[in-house]
């Protein structure tokens, strides 16, 4: 809140002109309709300007700042979770990527290797093989 709309509310608080009753319930409603993140600075700087209500607005202001650490903490958590669960999908999603490029290369160069065995088994020159298959020479004779 602004300092003049914190000055006009010391100013109603002031011995006398207002109830307990009505202290508390205008605190309550400042402290439920609030919508500053930093409400608890507000209740500090009245309690300044108010001594005789600063152990009330100081315990309200004090609650407020543990439940913003509260939830401040809560964000952080939920933020770190979400992360880690993306962090996770993408790794399985990387990792079963890599895993079948991988099985498909190795599963070409088994039948490049099967091939060859076959060809080599039915006497057709190395030469021929290699450049057939794309095997080198020295693992089409490795085959044999």
């Amino acid at each position: 809140m602004p300092l003049p709309v914190l000055d006009a509310l010391a100013r109603l608080l002031a011995p006398g002109y207002i109830t307990e009753s009505q202290f508390e319930a205008v605190m309550s409603y400042i402290a439920q309709a609030g919508r500053s993140a930093s409400l608890f600075v507000f209740f500090r700087r009245l309690a300044r300007k108010v001594p005789q209500h600063k152990e009330t607005l100081m315990t309200i202001a004090e609650w407020m700042e543990k439940e913003r650490e509260k939830g401040i903490d809560f964000g952080r958590r939920l933020g770190m979770n979400k992360g880690r669960r993306e962090g996770i999908k993408d790794g399985l999603r990387r990792g079963l990527r890599e895993g079948l490029d991988k099985g498909q290369r190795e599963g070409e160069r088994n039948a490049k290797r099967q091939i060859s065995q076959a060809l080599l088994a039915t006497g057709i020159d190395v030469a021929i093989i290699a450049k057939t298959t794309g095997l080198t020479v020295a693992e089409i004779e490795a085959l044999a």
